[in-house]
């Protein structure tokens, strides 16, 4: 992704592309999902503490320490009978992907194409075009 007018957050609106490909895989509505990290969230709550709940969507801030705790959020909660479909950057020669992610997934689905997801850009303009620099994957717990 060129860096041009970007602002690298890590809080970036998940398209409805991806929850019509969760609709269509799994037969789960967007309104069903519960977003324990939603877009623009209330910062006073943590999101890994809070229980989660049967059917989740997960796309959580890309930084290594968060987007690792979130992995291990949804082993977590999968262990207690929960569902949790996370949208992740691509990795596999990681520590994550082989320690966390390989050994507890139920199911992953390499995307074709990039996602490109929304935000204001440097100026202030909404951006709804912007691919993340690595291609993404779905990951059932």
């Amino acid at each position: 992704m060129k860096n041009r007018n970007i602002d690298h957050k890590n809080d970036w609106k998940t398209p409805n592309s991806i929850f019509e490909f969760i609709e269509k895989k799994f037969w789960i509505k967007k309104q069903d999902l519960f977003d324990p990290c939603p877009f623009q969230h209330d910062m006073s709550w943590n999101w890994l503490e809070i229980e989660w709940r049967k059917y989740n969507f997960i796309n959580p801030p890309y930084s290594l320490d968060l987007k690792t705790a979130f992995v291990k959020k949804a082993i977590e909660e999968r262990k207690k009978g929960h569902n949790c479909i996370m949208l992740l950057p691509v990795s596999t020669s990681t520590k994550l992907f082989h320690d966390y992610i390989l050994p507890n997934k139920d199911l992953i689905i390499f995307l074709k194409g990039r996602v490109k997801f929304s935000w204001w850009n440097t100026k202030w303009e909404w951006v709804d075009n912007k691919c993340w620099m690595h291609d993404s994957m779905i990951v059932v717990f």
